[in-house]
């Protein structure tokens, strides 16, 4: 039986196919001068790479926990952390761009010093962890005032 959400999976998926075969052959076609020409077996091995972030990019998040449920690889285990980081760090950012505070207030309550570790990652401020608005960074403080004891206050 299809379902309406199958189908929409199912369109998702061939469009994304369509877009990256096409991504894929306009880099192929790309002509460079000869000294900005990479190797043929360098650009096959990235074309590789390309290919395999496209396909893990396209699995299911129940095909992750069902890859993790019984007596997973360390290798396994390792592919499945790396993807949630990459999610994680995602939302995140994604959070960061439309300054959306509800996200970060509720981030921080369930992930704590993780969303502070990604934003230092990404060399973006803090954020508040109550409200989730941003906090400056400890460079871009205004300047402290200083006493007259300090060297740049003596005359």
């Amino acid at each position: 039986m299809t379902t309406p959400l199958r189908t929409r999976i199912i369109n998702w998926l061939d469009r994304h196919d369509r877009e990256f075969a096409a991504q894929a052959q306009r880099e192929r076609d790309q002509v460079l001068p000869d000294d900005r020409r990479i190797p043929a077996d360098v650009m096959e091995m990235f074309a590789k790479y390309d290919e395999d972030i496209h396909k893990r990019n396209q699995l299911p998040v129940g095909m992750l926990f069902d890859f993790i449920r019984d007596q997973p690889t360390a290798n396994t285990l390792l592919i499945v952390a790396e993807i949630g980081e990459q999610l994680f760090g995602a939302a995140i950012l994604a959070a960061d761009e439309n300054d959306n505070t509800q996200f970060f207030a509720e981030a921080y309550g369930q992930w704590g010093p993780l969303v502070d570790a990604v934003l230092e990652e990404c060399g973006l401020d803090y954020r508040d962890t109550l409200t989730g608005h941003r906090r400056r960074q400890l460079g871009s403080c205004p300047a402290i005032p200083r006493g007259p004891e300090h060297p740049e206050n003596r005359t």
